[in-house]
This record gives C-alpha cells, sequence and structure tokens, in this order.
C-alpha cells in the first residue's frame, strides 16, 4: 500500500517584506522537511504546493497570480468571485493529481487557503476529474481571512489513472476574493 501527502494552497492577498518572507520561507521549509521524514518508507510523496498547479474555471471570475514570501513556493493564486453563482461549484479551483493511484492507497491531503475580506464556508475535496464529478472526500470549510490549514485523507476504493482525480475547491457560494 503507498501513502500519498499532497500538499496545496490557494487564494492570498497579504504582502510581507523581504525579511519576513525569508524567515517565512524558512518555517516553510523545516515543516516540509519534518512532513517527509515522518512518511513511511513505502509512501510517495505528491507535493504539489505551487499556485501554477491549479487551474480555475467558470464564467464569473478573474484570477491573479501573486508574489508572496508567506506561503509555500512564494506565489499564490487571488481569485476573485464577481457574484454568487446559482450552484456552488459554478466557480471552482482544482489541481489533478498526475500520478496513478491504486485501490486501497491512502491520499493526505494539506490546503492552505484564506479569503481576502470576507468568510464563507466552501465545499473542497478530491473529485473524479470527468462526469459525474463526485467527491471521493469532501469537507465544509469555514474560510476566512487568515491563512488556515485543512486537512482531509482517504483510502481510496479503486485504482485510478494520472489526472482521473483531482484536488477540488468550489467557490461560488457568494462574491468574495
Amino acid at each position: 500500500m503507498k501513502v500519498f501527502n499532497w500538499l496545496c494552497l490557494l487564494l492570498l492577498l497579504s504582502c510581507s517584506t523581504s525579511g519576513e518572507a525569508q524567515e517565512r520561507q524558512k518555517e516553510i521549509d523545516l515543516a516540509y522537511s519534518k512532513i517527509v521524514s515522518l512518511l513511511p518508507e513505502s509512501a510517495q510523496l505528491i507535493h504539489s504546493p505551487y499556485a501554477n498547479a491549479w487551474q480555475t474555471y467558470g464564467d464569473n471570475y478573474s484570477v491573479t497570480s501573486l508574489s508572496n514570501g508567506e506561503v509555500t513556493g512564494g506565489d499564490s493564486l487571488l481569485v476573485d468571485v464577481k457574484r454568487k453563482g446559482r450552484n456552488p461549484w459554478d466557480v471552482g479551483a482544482f489541481s489533478n493529481i498526475q500520478t496513478t493511484i491504486e485501490k486501497d492507497d491512502i491520499i493526505y491531503m494539506i490546503l492552505w487557503l484564506r479569503l481576502a475580506d470576507s468568510s464563507v464556508d466552501a465545499t473542497a475535496g478530491l473529485q473524479l476529474s470527468a462526469e459525474p464529478y463526485s467527491y471521493l472526500v469532501s469537507e465544509e470549510l469555514a474560510l476566512n481571512d487568515q491563512w488556515q490549514t485543512y486537512a482531509m485523507a482517504v483510502k481510496v476504493g479503486q485504482s485510478y489513472q494520472e489526472n482521473e482525480i483531482r484536488l477540488h475547491v468550489q467557490l461560488s457560494q457568494q462574491k468574495q476574493k
């Protein structure tokens, strides 16, 4: 059995000085090395913490890539939802799992999320990349204007080829930045 650990981030609007950014990056590197050291020998790490690993979709938003030293990789995405959608999934962000997953693999997901200036409950999880887009695991996340870490885990009941499942966040619950 393989164990996968997927570290991801999304949504930011804050700035820091160069010195703060360097210190924050040291903290992130230390935390990352501790996570890797705790994984079982048979584990495979899927490390995709970078904003450029995420794609967005919908008709009612704009997306901006931001440079910021407070986040892993130094970049994040700002997704500006212009108005509430008819469905929470009308605007969203996702990152495909680009490796094969075997039946009974355990996938641990850690997301760092925040909103710029409001709060909302958003659904996030691991879902199929094609219709019916059902979730293997999902949670309602209480997002606000502070960086928060969210974690989920699932033991998959079947095998998946690369790009057949993805980490997904629904963003159309309300107008938001």
